[in-house]
């Protein structure tokens, strides 16, 4: 056999075996892509196996499943992947999205799952002091946004001087006097108001400081019911500053007694009939300044009194004057 002849022999041959070659590959390239294949489908963290033959993509298995989308859900890998054996597809259902923010509501759909990412993708910025609620309901999701702010005040306080009282038996009853007049302090009140969307949620004092302190008034009230006169000690229960009139008519007094001078006076309903009392700018007459109360008169109201006279003489010559008296017990 020449040599072409041989040439041509084992050309033929390797053309078989690569004929058989490409044969078994092309058999073995459709058993595999006719093959069964099993997938995940991940549907809202619901996890379900499904089967498939052949060669598909993403959107074309989502279709054998009776799976429909919007625009707004969120596939992974994207629909036009080929998808192979053991993959899992990732679905994210959009669900309804109410943001309420400045007295504003926005409505939408959104397939994120997280709450910071929606506020981005509105460009709504959050504060510092902003406070974000988050509820979600019915498969709704609600995001309400509470604008925060904070002021500080600052107040002055009138602090309100105490009236005190103090016992001087060195005084007598009915009289008292100021020892220390009173005045009133300062404090500074510092006060910090929180906001809720521009209305005053709350108030709290962060700081308080006397700036001066208040002085407290104190009246010494006299406690002595004694009075001295030239016949003895005589207790009395107060102290009066009577208008002294003068009046010298008269055979019988309203009391029913005899009008008798350096010892009847008219006085008001204030004082009953019999009551005693000592006027020291008498001590010296014969009564040693001690009147009785048994008459009355038109004009004597209050702390007025009428002093009897024997004559008209004496009743013009005392007048009208102010004078002290005590009641006697």
């Amino acid at each position: 056999m020449d040599l072409s002849k041989m040439r041509i022999l084992l050309t033929n041959k390797k053309l078989l075996f690569m004929g058989i070659v490409t044969f078994f590959l092309l058999v073995m390239i459709l058993v595999i892509s006719f093959a069964e294949k099993s997938i995940v489908i991940n549907l809202d963290d619901n996890k379900a196996e499904h089967s498939f033959r052949g060669k598909h993509t993403v959107g074309e298995i989502l279709v054998a499943q009776n799976i429909s989308l919007r625009e707004e859900d969120k596939v992974e890998p994207s629909l036009d992947t080929n998808i192979v054996d053991g993959d899992e597809i990732h679905i994210v259902k959009a669900v309804p999205v109410t943001v309420t923010v400045d007295s504003k509501e926005y409505n939408f759909l959104s397939s994120e799952k997280e709450e910071v990412k929606i506020l981005e993708n509105l460009n709504i910025e959050i504060r510092e002091l902003d406070i974000v609620e988050y509820i979600t309901e019915d498969n709704e999701k609600y995001i309400d946004i509470i604008r925060v702010e904070e002021e500080f005040e600052t107040d002055n306080i009138v602090l309100k001087y105490k009236s005190l009282e103090k016992k001087n038996n060195k005084l007598d009853i009915g009289n008292s006097k100021i020892v220390q007049r009173g005045s009133n302090g300062t404090k500074v009140i510092k006060e910090k108001v929180t906001y809720h969307n521009g209305v005053e949620h709350d108030r709290e004092v962060v700081e308080e400081k006397i700036t001066k302190e208040p002085i407290n008034q104190v009246k010494e009230v006299g406690t002595n019911n004694l009075i001295a006169s030239s016949r003895g000690n005589h207790k009395f229960t107060k102290t009066i500053t009577v208008e002294a009139t003068a009046y010298y008519v008269g055979h019988t007094t309203a009391s029913g007694t005899t009008p008798k001078a350096n010892r009847t006076i008219a006085a008001s309903a204030n004082y009953s009939f019999g009551t005693k009392m000592y006027i020291p700018g008498f001590k010296n007459s014969s009564n040693g300044g001690v009147f009785v109360v048994e008459d009355r008169g038109g004009a004597i109201k209050g702390n007025k009194i009428d002093i009897y006279f024997n004559t008209r003489s004496e009743a013009v010559n005392f007048g009208r004057r102010t004078m002290t008296a005590y009641v006697l017990q």
